[in-house]
């Protein structure tokens, strides 16, 4: 029997089957592994889409609200200059007004205590100062909105 070549084709013809059924399990088990770990994959990425949409969503509406606070507040600013330009509206300062100027003794030397209206040039400035200031602190505001809105959806 040991020396039957038939034996021998038998025997190795019986490792190839048992090989070939070896591999191809394994390559199903593979090729199931595989699957699940695309699913798993596909599901992450569909819920990382929906994270980043409703962020680009949320900062979409921030931008919008900054933009309407922005609008706004450039009109309020048009309405505050065209009083101070036309004089309808004066801005006033607390001291003494029409003092005289040192060294000049032809103006009689009184004291006006009380208030003095600013030259409406001179206010629109001011006002224009705190216009630059309130835009700042609205942008800043709008960014740390959009912050805390991305770090809350983490």
């Amino acid at each position: 029997m040991i020396f039957n070549p038939y034996f021998w084709v038998a025997i190795v013809m019986s490792w190839v089957v048992v090989a070939v059924s070896v591999y191809e399990h394994e390559q199903t088990e593979f090729d199931k592994e595989r699957a699940v770990a695309q699913a798993a994959l596909d599901a992450a990425n569909k819920h990382s889409q929906e994270i980043t949409d409703e962020r680009n969503k949320t900062v979409a509406y921030i931008s919008r609200s900054l933009a309407d606070t922005q609008t706004k507040a450039a009109a309020a600013s048009k309405a505050l200059n065209d009083k101070l330009a036309s004089g309808s509206m004066q801005l006033h300062i607390a001291g003494s007004c029409g003092s005289p100027v040192p060294g000049n003794s032809s103006t009689p030397s009184s004291d006006n205590a009380g208030t003095c209206n600013i030259d409406p040039r001179a206010a629109q400035t001011l006002v224009s100062l705190t216009e630059r200031g309130d835009a700042a602190i609205e942008k800043l505001n709008s960014c740390i909105a959009a912050y805390n809105s991305l770090l809350e959806k983490q």
